[in-house]
């Protein structure tokens, strides 16, 4: 009985989530993703319910399994989700191939869901299982895991390009996700071997818990106005034409230019120098790293070179070179701006932060 409540509770706040963000006004994508991704948890959720309680079984036959079709896709909007909030840019090809599992998973599951009604209910609370509902559960599974690594991956490769509370976001997201797909899949591996029906019961809660610790996230660090739900645009860009699409370009090439060129060891990089490689304007670059980033230009060249700089630490280049000689290497030109820097995105002064390195990498 409590199980049933806490999946009641888990579901309620999944559909909640979802009114929230469809009913945004000036939503995003990523919102849409988001919205879908808790969508099918909740359904999920709903529809394990109704059959525990019989009322599938005797009302709606025909729905039995249908949630074997739903869980597939959690995975493939969970990684849509990430790659939209990183503004990351995949081919049209690339995000059809993304769902394939998804379908793959669908095609065992389909010949049962043409059978009769009366054939549904007396192999739904069955002791046999098909094989094929396991493989069903394998791809989903499998595929949820590969995208939370491939997600997390993603979020680290750009975590310079991002503020500090969206990456902790995003990975919190990810992370949540993860181990609740560990969980799962590890309850449907013994589920497998040893056959016991009350394990499906810690299965749906595992997924609960996912949904209470995304929101309970949400509320506190307040993303349900900063993540959740994108703001609109500012008025200082109300009149410009630049679309979300031509921005995401914009972003995606200059990650890809100040990682390949290094742009950001020079110590007097401009905007206009930067836009004129871009071939777009200063205005368009600005804009995109205000409005869709949340940062402006000389900030964000910042978090490159403070992420080379950390990485030449942790090399241990200290034993060799002073901190801010490494710094000077870096793009920083002066002491001051490094200092000012350093504080604002790792919070705290670099002598601070020397100290909470291990020992052999700054000797």
């Amino acid at each position: 009985m409590y199980a049933h409540l806490v999946i009641f509770i888990g579901s309620f706040i999944a559909f909640s989530l979802v009114l929230f963000l469809i009913t945004k006004k000036n939503k995003k994508k990523p919102d849409v993703y988001l919205a879908l991704f808790l969508f099918s948890i909740g359904l999920f959720q709903v529809l394990h319910y109704l059959r525990v309680e019989g009322i599938m079984k005797e009302y709606l036959p025909h729905m039995l399994r249908v949630r074997f079709l739903i869980h597939g896709f959690t995975g493939a909007l969970f990684f849509s989700y990430i790659s939209e909030s990183l503004g990351l840019s995949i081919t049209k090809v690339r995000k059809a191939l993304i769902y394939l599992p998804a379908f793959i998973g669908a095609i065992f599951v389909v010949p049962y869901l043409l059978q009769s009604a009366d054939f549904k209910r007396e192999w739904e609370f069955s002791e046999f299982t098909p094989i094929a509902y396991y493989i069903n559960y394998l791809i989903a599974r499998g595929t949820l895991l590969l995208y939370c690594l491939l997600a997390w991956n993603a979020i680290q490769k750009k975590r310079n390009n991002l503020r500090k509370e969206t990456h902790q976001w995003l990975a919190f997201v990810t992370a949540a996700c993860f181990f609740s797909g560990l969980i799962t899949s590890a309850i449907t591996f013994v589920d497998f071997v040893i056959y016991d029906f009350v394990s499906y019961h810690w299965l749906h809660l595992s997924s609960t818990v996912l949904v209470i610790l995304i929101a309970a996230k949400a509320i506190r660090d307040g993303h349900l106005s900063q993540q959740l739900v994108a703001d609109s645009k500012p008025k200082s860009y109300q009149s410009s034409s630049l679309s979300e699409e031509q921005a995401s370009d914009i972003l995606s090439r200059l990650d890809a230019v100040m990682e390949q060129q290094q742009l950001f060891l020079q110590s007097k990089l401009t905007l206009p120098e930067t836009a004129k490689i871009l071939n777009e304007s200063p205005h368009n670059v600005s804009q995109s790293l205000n409005q869709y980033r949340s940062i402006k230009f000389n900030d964000y060249v910042n978090q490159w070179r403070l992420e080379r700089l950390i990485q030449h630490l942790e090399k241990g280049e200290l034993e060799f070179k002073t901190l801010l000689g490494i710094a000077m290497e870096c793009g920083f030109n002066s002491k001051s701006s490094f200092n000012l820097a350093f504080k604002k995105y790792k919070g705290m002064s670099p002598t601070q932060f020397l100290k909470s390195m291990p020992e052999k990498k700054v000797a």
